[in-house]
């Protein structure tokens, strides 16, 4: 097989991987791009809403 059609296939198939994995990645909306951020965010969410208010005196 000649090394031309190797390196056109390879050009072929990692453009295409590229391409799909831009659009998981770069997605526009509410879904941040950081995986950090990402945790963090749920973590927020999850958390009760009375903050620092857990052992209140009644």
């Amino acid at each position: 097989m000649p090394l031309d059609a190797v390196i056109e296939f390879k050009r072929e198939v990692y453009t295409q991987a590229l391409n799909e994995l831009a659009i998981i990645l770069f997605k526009r909306g509410q879904e941040t791009r950081y995986l950090r951020q990402r945790v963090q965010n749920q973590r927020a969410l999850a958390a009760p809403e009375s903050k620092g208010h857990a052992h209140s005196a009644g």
